[in-house]
């Protein structure tokens, strides 16, 4: 159990308080006054330290578990979590399906990471990874017949592709929507030549970041997201309705 005390300097604004706990405790995981793997004192404890009721620091601890910034393991205690970026994607996710956001601004976030992505994987992906990408749009060929695995290979040949620009936040950003992106790509994907166009707009991804050309990069990945995007017009009703709630023409 950690002996930092976390009521100094603990002085209740006008905000909920279990979001000003939280807000401490996380401060306090950034300074590092608390450490990945120390225990938190006991909801007893912590609610005599900071004069609360033992609810708001249950309600801090399941809104810090929610950031990733502490794990919450029944019977043994609360623990600062590992740096994770599967944290930092669990918490924009959840934010995300919040916000009921729409196909249309998925395709905004989509536009403005994945174009410059394209770029830096021309210029910084290793060999290996080249290696990786070709072997994804051979999976892709092989279950063009079968939608689920193609949405999945079509979605992680985009992963693959953040990873290759050797910059941490692409694909810890990516995979925020990966979710959001297979219900997008199931979309598409049903529609007849929607496999084959996909498979030719990756390729030709493909061959930019192999030659290693930046500019052609940009390029193919533009014209992948518009091509994306025109199936995405021909299957969806209205792109601007939240995601749970969107009608599909070809169910008419």
């Amino acid at each position: 159990m950690t002996k930092k005390d976390i009521s100094k300097d603990f002085r209740p604004k006008n905000q909920p308080i279990s979001r000003q706990i939280a807000d401490r405790i996380q401060q306090m995981v950034m300074d590092g006054e608390l450490l990945p793997g120390d225990r938190l004192p006991s909801e007893r404890q912590l609610a005599d330290q900071l004069q609360v009721s033992r609810n708001m620091i249950r309600e801090a601890a399941a809104l810090l578990e929610e950031r990733g910034i502490v794990s919450i393991q029944t019977g043994s205690g609360i623990y600062v979590a590992d740096a994770n970026p599967n944290a930092v994607t669990r918490t924009l996710s959840v934010y995300a399906q919040r916000k009921n956001v729409t196909i249309a601004q998925i395709f905004e976030v989509r536009w403005a990471l994945e174009i410059d992505n394209a770029r830096l994987a021309a210029s910084n992906a290793l060999p290996e990874q080249i290696d990786t990408l070709r072997g994804s749009i051979a999976d892709m060929e092989s279950n063009k017949d079968n939608l689920a695995k193609f949405t999945e290979t079509d979605i992680r040949f985009h992963l693959m592709l953040a990873e290759a620009s050797q910059n941490p936040f692409f694909p810890a950003l990516l995979d925020t929507i990966t979710d959001l992106l297979q219900e997008q790509a199931r979309l598409a994907t049903a529609l007849e030549g929607a496999p084959d166009n996909a498979i030719k707009h990756h390729r030709n991804i493909f061959a930019a970041i192999e030659q290693r050309d930046q500019e052609a990069a940009r390029e193919a990945m533009s014209n992948h997201l518009a091509s994306a995007w025109d199936f995405i017009l021909r299957a969806v009703k209205d792109p601007d309705q939240p995601l749970g709630e969107m009608g599909l023409l070809y169910d008419d």
